[in-house]
């Protein structure tokens, strides 16, 4: 991982390919990042989570070795996405540079090729990996039910984020599409904008991922009803009844446009 990033064509990144069998990712959350020997560049099916996003002409770029039945999967662009990596507890930024983006491919999938290229060491053991450079442990993950070992790596999209530095575990983003503030708003009963805005920035919910509107101020019509008050009742100046039948409060309705059989128009 590296905060720099040299621009090339794609035509120099042919002859891309991943082994995990297809089987297994319908079995992961889409949230996580897959430590993957098999992978010839880091790969990505979320769109939000990149910079310097570059597209890629429709059909152009395959991926050889991760569709259904074998069948290359095509390549829709690719740029940077910044992440956020726990190591034990303590947690450092970076960038995965020239991270590959395959709308269907369904899963994330770390590289440990590319890794490897930019001088990090790789340690496997039984339930953890470490990816190691300079003798320093920079990302770390541990295996699960499908013999996969996932990274402690969230995509954080250059977001400003606070974590407990004794955190043993941190929230990642689950795949969504930008929403509007006012959405998120109205879904979370009217929560206050602030929150929400919060919620985001320190990542606090899995998926509450907010559009650019964000920076706007809101009108809730909903809440400005909500919130009105009614005036009071006036104590003095009202006319009294002093016995039964002197005042009568009655709901009237009319003029009808058509009148009754006797020829009223109201009721």
């Amino acid at each position: 991982m590296s905060p720099t990033r040299k621009e090339e064509s794609h035509q120099d990144w042919s002859g891309d390919y991943a082994f995990r069998s297809y089987s297994f990712f319908s079995k992961i959350k889409r949230r996580n990042w897959i430590a993957d020997s098999g992978a010839s560049r880091h790969m990505s099916d979320q769109e939000w989570c990149f910079t310097n996003y570059v597209p890629v002409k429709a059909g152009t770029w395959p991926v050889s070795g991760i569709g259904e039945d074998s069948q290359p999967l095509q390549v829709a662009g690719y740029g940077d996405v910044p992440v956020m990596c726990c190591v034990d507890g303590s947690y450092n930024r970076g960038v995965l540079q020239k991270v590959l983006h395959i709308p269907k491919l369904g899963v994330n999938l770390f590289s440990i090729k590319a890794a490897t290229s930019q001088g990090f060491k790789a340690v496997f053991t039984d339930c953890r990996v470490e990816l190691i450079k300079n003798g320093a442990v920079r990302l770390a993950g541990m295996s699960n039910d499908n013999d996969l070992y996932t990274l402690d790596v969230i995509s954080c999209h250059g977001k400003s984020i606070t974590l407990e530095p004794k955190m043993e575990s941190f929230s990642a983003l689950a795949k969504s599409t930008p929403q509007s503030v006012h959405l998120w708003h109205r879904r979370l009963g009217h929560v206050a904008v602030s929150t929400i805005k919060k919620m985001a920035e320190n990542l606090m919910a899995d998926g509450l991922v907010l559009s650019e509107d964000f920076k706007k101020d809101i009108v809730c019509e909903g809440c400005i009803y909500g919130k009105h008050h009614r005036l009071s009742f006036p104590t003095g100046g009202r006319t009294r009844g002093k016995k039964i039948g002197d005042l009568i409060h009655s709901d009237v309705c009319g003029p009808v446009s058509v009148p009754s059989p006797g020829g009223a128009k109201y009721f």
